[in-house]
Formats: structure tokens, sequence, C-alpha cells
């Protein structure tokens, strides 16, 4: 199970998070793959409503305004290939 911790960003005062590189790899999260953001968990899906940006090399997930917990950080979780669950830190 592999963690990593990220910091909730801003974008045109909005918040941001951008999750990038090899951990998205490790999790099986390659572009042009398809996923789902609900309840807090990322999941692989081939119909899913978001879809993974960037390159095989560096695959990039960025997700802005209302989807993004209000937090200064989150833990993101490899729960299961092709899952990442998110854990919210408080504010």
């Amino acid at each position: 199970m592999t963690q990593r911790t990220n910091k909730i960003g801003q974008n045109r005062g909005k918040p941001r998070l951008w999750i990038e590189g090899k951990f998205l790899q490790e999790a099986g999260f390659i572009p042009p793959l398809r996923y789902n953001f609900e309840n807090n968990v990322f999941t692989l899906h081939p119909e899913g409503k978001r879809k993974i940006s960037g390159k095989p090399q560096r695959p990039i997930i960025d997700i802005t305004g209302r989807d993004v917990p209000v937090a200064t950080a989150v833990t993101l979780t490899i729960t299961n290939p092709g899952e990442i669950t998110l854990h919210v830190h408080e504010t």
C-alpha cells in the first residue's frame, strides 16, 4: 500500500488538487485512460467522467473547484490496482 501526501493548492482563487508522475503510474492511472472521482475515491473506469492527462511517462490528474475537499492537505493511498483513496487532513 503506497501513500503520498499532497497539498491543496489554488487556481484562480479556487482549490486545486494536482497529482502527477510515478505515483499515478504505480496505481495504473496512465493516459488516455478514464476514471471517476466519487466519495474521495479515484477509480479507473472505461467510461469514466474524467480523463487522465499528460503522457504515459508523466500522467496528470488535475481537479479544481467544488470537487476538491476543503483542506490544506490530503493523503493519497493506492488501495487496489486502479483505485486511489483520498484522506482529508483537517484544516
